[in-house]
């Protein structure tokens, strides 16, 4: 509750989730000329989605407590009870929300019907797996300045390392589930990394399957550790 009070009376702080659209706008330009959704946007849905469910509320929950973070250290609040509001804040709002998004787009796209569904089931699992790995990055990369908005507008965001680390994790971890469940993308995906390897080196399509399946199993154990440490960051944290 307290999260979602914080974001209420800064809504400022959430303008930062929308910046990824500003990169769509040609993609939006182009469904409205042709009336049709391209068969990638639902896999853009769901990453979109899963990294604004884990910057809204987790990717740094030290700094959005501000001045009352002393008081947060000092109360008998335990690491985990810290931790997991701030998860459940997230996911109470990006699941149902998340879900929905996903569902429209990839419904109207032409993505099969087992596939589009697919999609669709494992949107709540990566938003979990986001919200549960941003607790940790935030943690670990605080920001407690404010910086500026717009010209005129301040307010606590998190850190730049915390966006890099959190975002590269993101989009690896959906390009591997993307590479594991579509013969298209990981032909495609084959065929550009055969181009762009140097010494003539070629990567086929199987072993691209078999890469990006270990490489996904990684990414996604990955949030359990993070939300572990976050927990003992928390317990250990002291102020300077």
């Amino acid at each position: 509750l307290l999260a979602w009070r914080r974001a209420a009376r800064a809504p400022l702080k959430l303008l930062y989730v929308t910046y990824p659209l500003f990169f769509a706008v040609g993609i939006f330009a182009d469904i409205f000329q042709t009336g049709r959704i391209p068969a990638y946007l639902p896999y853009g849905a769901v990453l979109f989605v899963a990294w604004a469910a884990g910057v809204v509320f987790t990717l740094n929950p030290l700094g959005d407590q501000g001045a009352g973070l002393p008081t947060t250290l000092l109360s008998r609040v335990e690491g985990q009870q810290f931790v997991r509001a701030h998860v459940v804040a997230s996911l109470v709002v990006a699941v149902p929300v998340g879900t929905v998004l996903t569902a429209a787009v990839a419904l109207l796209s032409p993505l099969p019907a087992t596939r589009a569904l697919l999609l669709v089931a494992t949107t709540p699992v990566l938003v979990a797996v986001a919200t549960v790995l941003s607790v940790g990055i935030g943690t670990a990369f605080p920001r407690f300045r404010a910086v500026n908005i717009t010209r005129s507008m301040k307010t606590v965001v998190p850190s730049t390392l915390a966006f890099a680390l959190f975002s590269l994790h993101l989009v690896l971890t959906v390009g591997s589930a993307a590479v594991v469940s579509d013969e298209g993308v990981r032909a495609l995906g084959a065929t550009l990394l055969t181009l762009v390897l140097p010494f003539d080196l070629g990567v086929d399509a199987e072993t691209l399957f078999t890469v990006a399946a270990a490489l996904l199993v990684v990414l996604v154990a990955t949030p359990a550790f993070s939300y572990r440490y976050a927990v003992r960051r928390f317990d250990r944290y002291t102020l300077d």
